[in-house]
């Protein structure tokens, strides 16, 4: 039997930080893609005799596949995939594991042959507030996901485990302000004061 990778179980990739590029120029927030599909058509011949199974043989592929992108209609809205539309530049999906770290995707989905076929607007309710989305659905020739090799999860911060000192692992560190007055700078600043004055009659230095 053979040997489980440890980080296909402990990393898993989340389904929520994506981002679809159309054109090679556009970059598109979207709230929900579905409808990824790698599939083929097959035909069954049945074997004479007296064999228990059938032979599948590939046919022509008799409809596309489609994929389907929900956005939010916003004030300045934008639409680079009107109905209609059609490219011969692949449109691109990168899912990635943090959030504008996009240069380096954990998975790439790549769309070639699409076209633009239909849009569907949400529902608009006077009783129950919400927001406005469009669902737009694009069919294309095929997809080739790709799998970065180079996907190392960052290690997580965490305490230390020493009896003495409890100091934090990992790249995370605290985060200060360069100008603020340290111990120490406080320590010297109060060896400034006359002892036997109060802090209205000692002149600024």
């Amino acid at each position: 039997m053979g040997k489980i990778r440890s980080d296909s179980l402990t990393n898993p990739v989340a389904n929520s930080i994506f981002l679809l590029r159309v054109d090679a120029l556009y970059d598109l927030a979207c709230t929900r893609v579905s409808g990824i599909t790698q599939e083929k058509e097959y035909e069954n011949i049945m074997e004479g005799g007296v064999n228990g199974y059938v032979h599948l043989r590939e046919k022509p592929v008799s409809k596309p596949n489609t994929l389907q992108i929900e956005r939010y209609v916003g004030e300045k809205y934008f639409d680079p995939l009107p109905v209609g539309y059609q490219s011969t530049v692949p449109l691109v999906l990168y899912v990635g594991r943090y959030l504008n770290n996009f240069n380096h995707p954990t998975m790439t989905f790549s769309f070639s042959g699409i076209t633009v076929i239909s849009k569907k607007y949400g529902e608009l309710d006077a009783e129950k507030g919400g927001l406005m989305t469009v669902t737009t659905e694009i069919a294309y020739q095929e997809v080739v996901v790709t799998k970065s090799e180079k996907d190392v999860p960052r290690k997580p911060w965490a305490f230390g485990r020493t009896a003495k000192k409890y100091t934090g692992s990992g790249k995370r560190r605290a985060v200060y302000n360069k100008d603020e007055l340290r111990k120490k700078d406080m320590e010297a600043l109060s060896r400034r004061w006359p002892e036997k004055r109060s802090a209205r009659t000692v002149k600024k230095f």
